[in-house]
């Protein structure tokens, strides 16, 4: 058994009172086309809009600082998907509509010397001052993280550098949970972004990569 499993929350896109709520018993499967998110209406694709997906990790093991970053972003480039954190509970019309957003981002550029990282969007939304950035190879692969000192539009500038950084092709804003009993459950939202006139791509179908970092206690 994984120390993580994922489990699905309810989904009713269509009424946001019933949209998440508590765990269910049936598993999300890596690799498994609708286990996490269920296909994009053609509706939405058309016209744009968000969706709004609950998830929870169970830990099979007692864990701390648990990391969970996008580690890759969305292949389809009309759409952005971000986490934010949920509770045992909440649904779609519980949250803030400022909730806390996490999200990533591809690097264009990094400089070792001003320790700035150059982003392909504006991250300012997502990536804040005392964030953890976590820096992934093409692999995805982790390759470390380090705290954000600033961040303006899609510049960010960090406190430490190491030089390991510098093949990073993607970074993102880690969520952490503190601390993960074995049993124990948590929600996390993934909040997706759909603009106009978007090609439900299926065939190949759209992903975007979860990363899980974390250590035993």
């Amino acid at each position: 058994m994984s120390d993580l499993t994922l489990y699905r929350s309810h989904i009713d896109e269509f009424d946001p009172t019933k949209n998440g709520g508590g765990i269910t018993d049936e598993q999300i499967e890596s690799g498994v086309l609708g286990s996490l998110m269920p296909n994009l209406r053609p509706r939405i694709a058309e016209i744009g809009g968000e969706r709004w997906v609950k998830f929870f990790i169970k830990a099979n093991i007692d864990i701390v600082d648990l990391g969970i970053d996008i580690a890759k972003p969305t292949t389809c480039p009309t759409e952005e998907v971000y986490l934010a954190l949920g509770t045992d509970s909440d649904t779609q019309s519980d949250l803030d509509p400022n909730v806390r957003l996490y999200g990533c981002f591809e690097i264009v550029s990094i400089d070792a010397d001003t320790k700035k990282v150059v982003a392909d969007q504006d991250v300012s939304a997502f990536v804040k001052a005392g964030d953890t950035l976590s820096l992934y190879f093409d692999d995805p692969t982790r390759i470390g993280g380090a705290i954000v000192k600033s961040v303006n539009a899609n510049e960010v500038t960090l406190k430490s550098f190491e030089g390991s950084f510098a093949s990073a092709k993607y970074a993102a804003s880690s969520l952490f949970i503190e601390r993960l009993d074995a049993g124990d459950a948590q929600g996390v939202w993934i909040k997706e972004v759909v603009e106009p006139l978007t090609k439900p791509m299926e065939i190949p179908p759209n992903e975007f990569v979860l990363s899980f970092w974390y250590d035993g206690r």
